[in-house]
């Protein structure tokens, strides 16, 4: 299990977690990831509330996956959202 990797993302961007562990954002956003036992922990959010939507790309120990993360709308819009990716 490693530690916690934060990134705040102006564009799309990559940002590795660890040396077997990248994570690409297909939009600017923010984002907390942290290894688990059994995958991935991403929190995600868009705080200019502008996007539905955004693409987050996991190369895990050359797996990879497309994880699509909704946002929150309406009273919620801004508000982040926690994805659990399993290995």
């Amino acid at each position: 299990q490693g530690g916690l990797t934060e990134a705040v993302f102006w564009k799309p961007g990559k940002v590795d977690i660890s040396p077997k562990c990248s994570v690409s954002v297909n939009l600017g956003c923010m984002l907390m990831a942290r290894e688990t036992a059994d995958g991935l922990r991403l929190i995600v959010s868009n705080p200019n509330q502008l996007a539905e939507s955004v693409d987050i790309h996991v190369q895990d120990s050359g797996i990879d996956q497309l994880v699509p993360v909704d946002f929150p709308k309406n009273g919620f819009a801004g508000s982040s959202v926690e994805v659990s990716v399993s290995r």
